[in-house]
């Protein structure tokens, strides 16, 4: 994929390539793997929004009074329990993690840095002898 120029108004032309178009405008707009870690964020919420609604819907385990707090209860169970089970499947098969948690729209896995700080406190506890 290409990046376009602006056009001397500077827009972008979506006639180009209407998917760079779309990757260069949130790129230019957004700071990078943001796009990527709100994709990993929302779609396992809106897939567990709808199991919840399916649930309820068809009264498969939700009794058809159901109060809106158990209701809530029970979508943010299943939205943890979703994701949870997707990071885990992505362990061991990396794409289809990716398309259980991402909908195949990212290939980017998360990396988490230890800040600086906490590192240097871990390094010197690791060499003090005799201390816990």
């Amino acid at each position: 994929m290409t990046q376009q120029t602006p056009t001397p108004s500077g827009d972008l032309d979506p006639s180009v390539d209407p998917g760079g178009y779309l990757a260069d405008l949130l790129a230019r707009y957004f700071r990078p793997g943001l796009v990527d870690s709100l994709a990993r964020t929302w779609v396992p919420v809106g897939i567990g929004a709808v199991l919840t609604w399916v649930n309820a819907h068809y009264d498969i385990s939700l009794p058809d009074r159901a109060s809106s707090t158990l209701v809530i209860v029970t979508t943010g169970v299943t939205i943890a329990g979703y994701y949870f089970a997707s990071r885990l499947i992505e362990r061991r098969f990396p794409r289809l993690g990716r398309w259980l948690l991402a909908l195949g729209l990212t290939k980017a896995r998360p990396t988490y840095a230890q800040p600086a700080a906490a590192a240097q406190v871990e390094a010197a506890a690791a060499t003090t002898p005799g201390q816990r």
